[in-house]
């Protein structure tokens, strides 16, 4: 009912800002928003990708739940299912009901999936990318869960932005602006890393 539905929404939220809050690794973030992804809506995988700018296309992803088989395939073509939830900024299902725009791909029906949803991942009007939802055990979600996702993918996408931002501004603290090399700090950083290591197993090195 409209209450399990309020409470799974606090969840969602509660569950993005602990990822938030214990780390702001990047992948570690990915992986939590896959992971409530799944869990939320009972479902069997996830995919987070991510749209490059500069290039107009899908370039990285992160997966969960999907088979070697399946990730080595995976395509999004322009003018796609993903493009499409991108462009639009509204969520997309895909399965073999009848009437349903986007059918499912004969790779997706040799993952055994009967149905999953795309969803737009915006902060602040600014689109990051999509998340897919798949499911195997039925050929739709429901209303609610739509809703819930659609709730839980803008929590997602401020969570990942975030993320993103935090790893830049390390990569920032690390490297000279101009030539993109590694600075100073971070070459005595390394030496002693590398000095710790070499003492250990008793190895020489040089410069």
């Amino acid at each position: 009912g409209k209450s399990s539905l309020k409470m799974s929404q606090l969840a969602a939220r509660n569950q993005v800002a602990a990822a938030l809050a214990s780390s702001l690794s990047l992948r570690e973030v990915l992986d939590e928003v896959m992971r409530c992804a799944i869990a939320f809506t009972h479902s069997r995988a996830s995919c987070i990708a991510f749209f490059d700018q500069t290039e107009g296309l899908f370039k990285e992803w992160v997966t969960q739940g999907l088979s070697g088989e399946f990730i080595s395939r995976m395509e999004f073509r322009c003018g796609g299912l993903a493009d499409e939830a991108f462009t639009s900024g509204d969520y997309v299902l895909s399965n073999d009901l009848p009437g349903t725009r986007h059918q499912l791909s004969q790779l997706a029906r040799e993952e055994d999936i009967r149905s999953f949803v795309c969803l737009p991942l915006t902060f602040h009007d600014q689109p990051l990318g999509v998340l897919y939802v798949y499911r195997d055990d039925r050929d739709d979600f429901h209303p609610d869960e739509i809703e819930l996702l659609t709730t839980f993918a803008n929590l997602a996408a401020g969570a990942i932005n975030n993320a993103r931002l935090h790893a830049r501004m390390t990569d920032l603290a690390s490297m000279d602006g101009l030539t993109g090399l590694y600075n100073r700090r971070t070459f005595d950083e390394r030496l002693t890393i590398e000095a710790v290591r070499c003492t250990r197993y008793q190895n020489r090195y040089s410069i």
